[in-house]
């Protein structure tokens, strides 16, 4: 049984010079920030996502969706736009190039993005709860069997008054028929987020010198890009032969390249830098070299929240990757790591149709008897240091020998939250043992 010390990672990102009252500031700081972007975004979707409401019959569904849009929004950490708003307030220009509205707005219209892959996420896993409600598509279904429900009761009561034999709604709509309209709603909704994710960033750079409007554009253009190329390839990744764990592992860093990273703080970051005056090419150099590690070590604690519960709570059930037989770089350090016939039996769960709990269950011991969560902690600490020495070579590209300066330690102290493996609970191992 595997042994671990959690005062062995006392905080994975350390930074000098942060004193208790500036740690407290700075936390004050993201408090206030993240409020203003929970109460700006649910404003965003509405407006864009349905301006022109319409008044035909068929117009309240179009407004329940919307209505989920915003409900699917609630209840992120807004890591992205905290992380793009960081970034901007680098002491980069003598004046600002946009307005903090406008800033707000470019770090919404990311989260906005990611919800809408979210949807698309559920839909493709058959996950029916997401942050601990229904998924889009399973509220969405709820959404189009009342919609049908409403419209043919009112046919019936104009139009067979006095028909007895007149059909009632519940025998229109099956459950499957529900399940698919809810589907089909859910498809477009996530279409729907991503078009209005770009719409809110060009409302945000409507007052951005030209040049700087579309070196923006084209960020986020490319990063949709990224997400949807990284998606296609997790897909192939799912029949991966699991005997070949270091062409799982490479497979995984891609799609962790790709489709975490880049949304998550690599398009943030560059984002942030050219909104402070960074020059592209810079911006891109520091985005990179920081975002893709950090990026990689987000996906990896993510990943290890499918074994380990964290305080806060993630929203994440437990086993729920392995229930999806989720191809993870988890996944192949366990197998690396367990004895043959343990390996055998591992892989024989995941190559199985489905896995029930039982199944999970034996998955999950046998996930934490390898060696595959030292190996993640592991991981992660080497990406963190590169993600340490990245910053050191921007602090040194600003020329600033104070790094107590409140900009940078809000920037270092938002790209602290997203690798903290402090929040896991490790000794849920022995407990789990001992079930």
């Amino acid at each position: 049984m595997v042994s671990m010390q959690s005062s062995a990672h006392t905080h994975p990102l350390q930074f000098n010079g942060s004193s208790t009252r500036e740690l407290l500031e700075e936390n004050l700081t993201l408090s206030q920030l993240r409020k203003s972007i929970e109460d700006r975004l649910p404003q965003l979707l509405r407006s864009f996502s349905y301006p022109d409401a319409d008044s035909v019959t068929s117009a309240p569904l179009m407004r329940a969706t919307v209505e989920q849009a915003v409900t699917s929004d609630q209840g992120g950490k807004r890591l992205r736009a905290l992380l793009l708003i960081a970034a901007s307030r680098l002491p980069l220009s003598s004046h600002a190039l946009l307005p903090f509205a406008c800033v707000r707005d470019l770090a919404c219209s990311i989260e906005i993005f990611q919800t809408g892959a979210l949807v698309h996420d559920d839909i493709m896993d058959a996950s029916s709860v997401r942050r601990g409600r229904p998924a889009a598509h399973v509220a969405l279904a709820s959404a189009y069997q009342a919609f049908a429900s409403h419209s043919h009761q009112k046919s019936r009561t104009w139009e067979h008054k006095d028909d007895a034999d007149s059909p009632h709604s519940s025998d229109l709509m099956t459950p499957t028929d529900a399940a698919q309209g809810g589907q089909g709603l859910a498809i477009m909704l996530g279409d729907l987020l991503a078009t209005v994710s770009l719409l809110c960033a060009q409302n945000a750079c409507s007052t951005a010198p030209d040049a700087l409007s579309s070196r923006i554009m084209t960020v986020l253009l490319k990063m949709q890009r990224e997400v949807e190329i990284g998606q296609v390839l997790d897909e192939a990744n799912s029949v991966t032969p699991l005997q070949h764990t270091s062409e799982l592992v490479d497979n995984c860093i891609t799609i962790y390249t790709r489709k975490t990273a880049s949304y998550t703080c690599v398009a943030p970051l560059m984002v942030g830098f050219l909104a402070a005056g960074m020059e592209s090419s810079q911006a891109e150099k520091y985005a990179t070299s920081i975002g893709i590690p950090l990026g990689i070590a987000f996906q990896l604690c993510d990943d290890l929240s499918d074994l380990l519960p964290s305080q806060p709570p993630t929203g994440k059930p437990l086993g729920g990757d392995i229930r999806d037989g989720k191809r993870t770089i988890l996944l192949a350090d366990a197998l690396s790591s367990l004895s043959p016939s343990d390996r055998e039996e591992l892989a024989h769960l995941y190559e199985q149709a489905s896995r029930n709990p039982h199944d999970v269950h034996r998955a999950q011991k046998l996930f934490l008897s390898s060696t595959a969560v030292q190996h993640s902690f592991a991981r992660i600490d080497e990406l963190v240091s590169r993600v340490n020495t990245a910053v050191s070579h921007l602090g040194e590209q600003l020329s600033m020998t104070d790094q107590d300066n409140a900009s940078v330690q809000l920037l270092k102290r938002v790209i602290s939250l997203f690798s903290d493996v402090t929040k896991f609970n490790t000794c849920h191992v022995q407990q789990f043992d001992r079930q």
